[in-house]
């Protein structure tokens, strides 16, 4: 039902839809559609002055989310460092790397974005904290400056 809907839209578009896929790999769905450029946006980043040249860690098991983040972050000026597990993040912090701010996955294996928020808090008391979370997930906890829907 979801294909043909998209499918739909795309050709209302003046667009085309198409599917690439391979036994064992999975299947990437493309797309172009006709669309006219945002007046004023030129391809000019926009780099935030309050958060340009600010380092932020980013801790989401699934790559696409952490490609999303480290484009959004870049594209404001900051400088990313993603990582993929609780444990890497921990090491980062715990030896001593520097970051402004973090961005934590809350659904993590082994060591939960909560669990992991703790432990950070015993190596930098003051570093804000962002919480990625499901809606209707709700947080018991101080901990984080604010929660973040993940998608």
């Amino acid at each position: 039902m979801g294909l043909a809907i998209s499918k739909k839209l795309v050709e209302l578009m003046v667009g085309s839809i198409w599917l690439e896929s391979r036994v064992g790999k999975g299947s990437t769905f493309h797309f172009n559609i006709l669309a006219k450029a945002v007046p004023g946006m030129d391809g000019a980043r926009s780099v935030e002055p309050k958060l340009k040249g600010k380092r932020i860690l980013i801790v989401d098991r699934n790559k696409t989310n952490r490609r999303i983040l480290e484009l959004q972050t870049k594209d404001w000026g900051m400088i990313p460092t993603a990582t993929r597990t609780s444990q890497e993040a921990l090491s980062l912090v715990r030896n001593g790397e520097n970051f402004d701010a973090a961005i934590l996955e809350m659904d993590m294996p082994r060591l939960s974005g909560l669990a992991l928020g703790k432990n950070i808090r015993k190596y930098n008391k003051t570093m804000p904290l962002l919480m990625l979370k499901f809606a209707g997930l709700s947080i018991e906890s101080d901990l984080f400056h604010a929660t973040l829907p993940n998608q």
